[in-house]
């Protein structure tokens, strides 16, 4: 595992899709801030196999 940071800026009404072995090895949320004084909105979809 490495500390290896990339940073993707996305424009507002995106969707960012991660999938396959993105979704499983990488780390990925919204960085904290102060300065979003808005709600934001983030969905998770997930498919679990049983």
């Amino acid at each position: 595992m490495t500390k290896q940071t990339i940073s993707v800026f996305l424009e507002k009404g995106s969707l960012l899709v991660m999938k396959g072995k993105t979704q499983t090895n990488w780390l990925h949320r919204l960085p904290p801030t102060t300065k979003v004084k808005i709600p934001r909105i983030n969905l998770t979809f997930r498919t679990i196999d049983v």
